[in-house]
């Protein structure tokens, strides 16, 4: 049970980079006027260690593509009218695509007169190798919690059964004579 907790946590700090991420998408991609988004594009390549096949993807409310971005060409990130819709409804929704975890944000800014939903995908490698590391030493706690508690009960038995056996070395010693 301690591991499913962590493995919320670790989710949900997850959840929050994701969304994080989209929010800031979005800021960029509303504050700057590069019709190409070569500088989103720019930041989104140089950013490979933050989320691990990650894709992009922004969609104005017309439902329409306007940017899209992925670390490997087959990873795209096409946002269905399901995930739109459930992102405006809700203001935020997670979603998995390809065995990635989601996110997608829906960010309306009156000021640039831009109504979108960005949304985020990406597999969490780094809590993935924590669980890994955490499983793995609560296997080596537990091997040693019982080697350590063998030891000591095979160290407690043997204190309790040495009077024992001294009174049992005594009385064999005392004969019918000694009476």
């Amino acid at each position: 049970t301690s591991v499913t907790g962590v493995q919320t946590v670790l989710f949900r700090s997850f959840k929050t980079r994701l969304k994080n991420r989209a929010i800031s998408t979005g800021r960029i991609f509303v504050t700057t006027h590069d019709s190409g988004h070569t500088f989103l594009r720019d930041l989104d390549t140089v950013m490979l260690a933050s989320l691990f096949r990650k894709s992009i993807s922004v969609v104005s409310t017309g439902k329409k593509h306007e940017y899209l971005y992925a670390d490997a060409s087959d990873d795209m990130l096409y946002i269905s009218e399901k995930v739109i819709n459930e992102a405006v409804k809700e203001g935020e929704y997670s979603f998995r695509d390809g065995g990635r975890n989601a996110m997608a944000v829906h960010l309306n800014y009156q000021d640039a007169n831009k109504d979108i939903v960005v949304a985020v995908a990406a597999e969490d490698i780094d809590g993935e190798e924590y669980l890994h590391q955490l499983k793995n030493n609560l296997i080596i706690a537990s091997l040693l919690a019982a080697g350590f508690s063998f030891i000591g009960g095979l160290l407690f038995a043997q204190n309790i059964i040495r009077p024992m056996g001294a009174m049992m070395t005594e009385m064999e010693s005392i004969s019918s004579d000694d009476l």
